[in-house]
């Protein structure tokens, strides 16, 4: 994987607002966020259940859009982009790693992580070249041929860890990677982070609720009722 660092703002909101509604009950989930994200940057994002971690992540992700307000990406305002220039995005310069893995349970190690590069249209031998290069550096060089159900909770995530960087993406998002894990095992991915990050100089955007998380954190970001209310180094 080669480095990706370069200093400077990459990822902007202003005044981000999202609502629900649950029945007539509106719900405002993220009621006014400003927030800026530099190259480079290993950033946690902490808050109490409920105080829209998870949502704001989505809305940088591209994965859902705001009500009102403007996110800019890589110096793109993504209110502009169409479906199809979200989609693209997303897929080449963002990553993504869930709680619950989201790995395909018929495919193995290999195969998963080489889905997203063939879903870009590249070269088959390149992307499998590239995905067993990602699979030893995640420390899985000896699971290559397995399928989720043969590995450990650990082992899975990262796998989606190899997998969400295997085109090279401008950002990481991480949503709870270490939510189901062991201590053992949510050191491993944690330390697959921090060395993505140091080494490679991938930005990486974390939610959690383990605070011992964001000792890897470069800043801290707390959220509480849809608002940023403190920003740590």
């Amino acid at each position: 994987m080669e480095s990706s660092t370069s200093y400077g703002n990459l990822l902007t909101t202003r005044d981000l607002k999202k609502h629900y509604l649950v029945g007539s009950v509106r719900n405002d989930v993220l009621r006014g966020i400003y927030l800026q994200i530099n190259r480079g940057e290993f950033v946690g994002l902490k808050g109490p259940s409920g105080s829209g971690k998870s949502t704001l992540l989505y809305q940088l992700g591209l994965l859902d859009t705001p009500d009102e307000g403007e996110i800019i990406f890589d110096g793109v305002k993504t209110s502009l982009m169409d479906h199809h220039q979200r989609q693209v995005t997303r897929l080449t310069k963002m990553g993504f790693i869930f709680q619950n893995y989201a790995l395909l349970p018929e495919l193995s190690t290999l195969e998963n992580v080489m889905l997203p590069g063939l879903s870009c249209g590249k070269d088959r031998s390149h992307v499998e070249s590239r995905a067993r290069q990602i699979i030893e550096l995640v420390g899985l060089i000896g699971k290559m041929h397995d399928t989720p159900d043969h590995l450990s909770g650990g082992e899975q995530q990262r796998v989606s860890i190899a997998r969400s960087i295997i085109n090279q993406p401008t950002i990481l998002f991480a949503d709870e990677p270490c939510a189901n894990l062991d201590t053992v095992s949510s050191k491993k991915v944690m330390d697959v982070l921090k060395h993505l990050n140091e080494h490679f100089g991938l930005t990486i955007l974390m939610v959690s609720h383990d605070l011992s998380n964001f000792s890897y954190a470069s800043r801290i970001i707390e959220v509480v009722d849809g608002l940023v209310v403190n920003r740590m180094k």
